[in-house]
């Protein structure tokens, strides 16, 4: 792992004005990591028990995370060279005690993160008291970590006596806890604008905009709360029953709340690029365009360059809509 340079693309994202802290906690509820590690290096006789706080991305937005750590005023940032990821973390316990808790203290997160973050601040605090070093001060450490991300690793599984805890639920009370800036980070973070075209009947093709935000199954009851919020969306339980998508994808919603809440509170990562795009389409249906060859083909090269240039539509539509739009136009040329 190395630190990199800055992409000389993003390097404009660094001198704009600083991340505003509502975005940070939305923004970590969706990439943000709280993390334990315990583990006994060669010939010691102690296990070593570690707490970081850390933020995961591709490297094509490592300019955010530089922004991060300005904006914490703490960290590293490194990158996966091999992976295309990067990410900025923060292990020092002073820093930990005196940057990342007060923080999120202060902004709480909403989604059940929440409930691994009062979980880590408590392994935090046994830390700084020097508890680890004990073995009663390990075991609750330990029962603390049974519940906390993904549990207990590899690492401790010589620990088979660990009290079982049941993990806490939280809940969001109410739709005022939603603050705008906080859904600019959470969707930047978990958050997705695509388009979606499809084939009806032999001439005739459906464009629809689409908002999408996903999650763990675990917090469908916020997603719902999100779709109070904005006065729009329905929430779909994925198949595997582990996830969840809020989605906005009735045209008339898409138009009148999801891109003049965006408008307003601006998106920050590269997501603002998808977003433009859907705006751009958006206009073209309002103005029926896309009931033209011409205008179709020019929604399909929009919907091409979005999202990293992944194409995802049903079966083959986005193949016949783009001949058959090429065909047309070719057809008209002739006449």
């Amino acid at each position: 792992m190395v630190t990199p340079q800055i992409n000389p693309l993003n390097k404009s994202l660094l001198s704009e004005k600083a991340l505003n802290p509502n975005w940070v906690t939305g923004f970590t509820d969706a990439e943000g990591s709280f993390i334990i590690s315990v583990y006994k290096r060669a010939n010691a006789k102690n296990y070593t028990v570690k707490a970081s706080f850390e933020l995961g991305l591709h490297s094509k937005d490592l300019a955010i995370l530089y922004r991060l750590k300005e904006f914490f005023g703490c960290g590293n940032v490194s990158i996966r060279q091999t992976r295309k990821a990067a990410s900025f973390s923060v292990g020092d316990l002073d820093s930990l005690l005196n940057v990342i808790i007060p923080h999120f203290k202060k902004y709480s997160l909403l989604t059940q993160k929440k409930v691994d973050f009062d979980l880590w601040v408590k392994i935090v605090n046994l830390i700084y008291s020097k508890e680890h070093l004990t073995p009663e001060g390990l075991a609750k450490i330990l029962e603390l970590k049974s519940v906390l991300n993904r549990g207990l690793s590899k690492s401790t599984a010589e620990f088979t006596n660990v009290k079982a805890l049941d993990r806490p639920l939280f809940l969001v009370s109410s739709l005022k806890r939603i603050n705008p800036m906080w859904l600019v980070g959470f969707t930047d973070g978990a958050g997705s604008f695509s388009i979606g075209i499809i084939k009806q009947g032999n001439d005739k093709f459906q464009v629809r905009p689409r908002f999408r935000l996903t999650q763990h199954i675990r917090d469908a009851y916020l997603l719902r709360v999100i779709g109070e919020y904005l006065g729009c969306g329905k929430v779909y339980i994925r198949s595997n029953g582990l996830a969840c998508d809020l989605e906005v994808s009735n045209f008339p919603d898409n138009m009148d709340k999801i891109i003049p809440f965006f408008e307003t509170n601006s998106l920050v990562t590269e997501k603002l690029k998808n977003f433009k795009d859907l705006t751009l389409v958006a206009e073209l249906i309002k103005n029926r365009d896309h009931l033209t060859p011409e205008g179709l083909a020019k929604i399909i090269e929009i919907k091409s360059n979005m999202n990293m240039n992944i194409i995802c539509v049903n079966d083959f539509s986005f193949y016949f809509v783009f001949l058959y739009s090429l065909l047309a136009i070719l057809f008209e040329e002739a006449q």
